[in-house]
């Protein structure tokens, strides 16, 4: 019996030091689709080979979920540091949609934020599919981060493509509807801007906004404002197509 005690003791305190030393511990599979309550984390190395649901929690993603993410109710959804979402993330309650992290968050489907939270994709992110916020929060692509499609901003709130160091890149279209607006600071969107609300983007007059050497490779039209159309785009940016009323 003494033996066995220390053993185990012998056994625990090498576990001690093992994670003191920073020795990763063993990547884990999850098999089929998972369902938590609660907060959950898909450490580095982990995979889900399925889909996620995740109720009344955020869920941290460092590993890779090989299907889509479901979120209901609140919580968040946070894809960093390197982390992959092969599939789409839907999230219907109050939280956010974040994608960040030095080494960046990847989304290979879309993103659909569905109440009053927001889209984030900060820092060397990418998002392969659309972004569409259906809620009144707003979308920010920032800081080297590529959004392969299309931005759909539905319900007021605001659409901002910058840089914090590096410049952002969408490939698609970006839209607003309701009392937002759109604002393209030192980044590239390769398609249209269309902004049909009334509202203007924070510290400004205007609905949409291309300044500081951004380029857009469509048209830009605006819609909706009191005072008729309402662009500016400085003298250091770019517009290949079109300026006018939507």
């Amino acid at each position: 019996m003494r033996t066995r005690f220390r053993t185990l003791t012998v056994v625990a305190v090498a576990s001690m030091l093992i994670a003191m030393m920073g020795v990763p511990a063993a990547a884990f599979d999850y098999e089929g689709d998972q369902f938590f309550v609660g907060d959950m984390t898909i450490a580095a190395g982990d995979t889900v080979k399925g889909n996620v649901t995740i109720k009344n929690g955020t869920l941290l993603v460092y590993g890779i979920v090989e299907g889509d993410v479901l979120q209901k109710g609140k919580g968040d959804v946070e894809v960093l540091a390197g982390g992959l979402v092969m599939g789409s993330i839907d999230e219907r309650g109050p939280g956010r949609v974040y994608l960040e992290f030095d080494e960046g968050g990847t989304v290979e489907g879309s993103i659909y934020e569905r109440g009053r939270g927001s889209v984030e994709v900060y820092t060397n992110s990418l998002v392969k599919g659309d972004i569409v916020e259906r809620g009144s929060g707003d979308v920010r692509v920032a800081n080297n981060s590529v959004v392969e499609g299309s931005i759909y901003e539905n319900s007021g709130g605001l659409v901002l493509v910058d840089a914090f160091d590096v410049p952002s890149l969408v490939k698609g279209d970006v839209y607003e509807s309701g009392p937002g607006g759109l604002h393209i600071f030192n980044s590239t969107v390769e398609g249209s801007l269309t902004e049909r609300g009334s509202g203007v983007v924070p510290g400004y007059v205007f609905g949409v906004v291309v300044e500081s050497f951004s380029l857009v490779g469509g048209n830009v039209c605006e819609s909706g404002s009191p005072a008729g159309i309402s662009i500016f785009v400085d003298n250091t940016s770019t517009v290949v197509g079109t300026l006018g009323s939507c």
